[in-house]
């Protein structure tokens, strides 16, 4: 911007490659951009660009700085314009696929319970949606198994635990903690 003067507008178009269009889309404005390039969905050549959903609610909950978008309607949006190009939305697509608002891990549903935010950065409503049918957040059915199979209220994994024998040092997880507690197994 200090470059180009006020007199010059700057417009800033980018593709998502790297898996950075929103970030960097999001570094322009904040560098001064007038205008950004963005599309639903982030629908574009090779990886596509910058997603409108994910522009419009990092601008209102990273800058504090309205869109100009109804959030409300992105969901119903985002759903209509996959169904015209005939590509689905990924189910861990940022904002709106439909895993955004599932917690399985005891960790998150834990949390959730205490704190809403804790892992959910917005709530479901702001874009269209109910987390899981408006039902509160109750531990996944992996957790449930895991417990029916173990008969106890604790789960411990040891990561790789197929070469636990050839690993020096495997992590050990405890899923009981509702904060992540990480140590060395000895």
């Amino acid at each position: 911007r200090k470059i180009a003067g006020s007199h010059l507008a700057l417009e800033f178009h980018g593709h998502n490659d790297l898996g950075m269009a929103t970030a960097n889309t999001i570094s322009a404005i904040e560098g001064g951009a007038d205008a950004v390039s963005v599309t639903v969905n982030g629908l574009g050549e090779r990886a596509g660009n910058a997603a409108l959903e994910e522009v419009a609610m990092a601008l209102g909950h990273t800058l504090a700085r309205d869109s100009g978008v109804d959030t409300s309607r992105l969901s119903a949006l985002c759903e209509l314009v996959a169904n015209r190009a005939r590509r689905s939305i990924h189910r861990a697509k940022p904002i709106t696929g439909a895993d955004v608002f599932r917690h399985e891990s005891g960790i998150h549903t834990a949390a959730l319970l205490k704190n809403p935010v804790a892992y959910q950065p917005f709530p479901a409503k702001e874009v269209g949606r109910t987390p899981e049918g408006g039902a509160p957040p109750v531990q996944g059915e992996k957790r449930q198994r895991q417990h029916a199979r173990t008969g106890r209220n604790r789960a411990t994994i040891v990561a790789g635990q197929e070469t636990a024998s050839t690993c020096r040092y495997p992590l050990v997880i405890n899923l009981q903690d509702v904060s992540p507690r990480f140590f060395w197994a000895r």
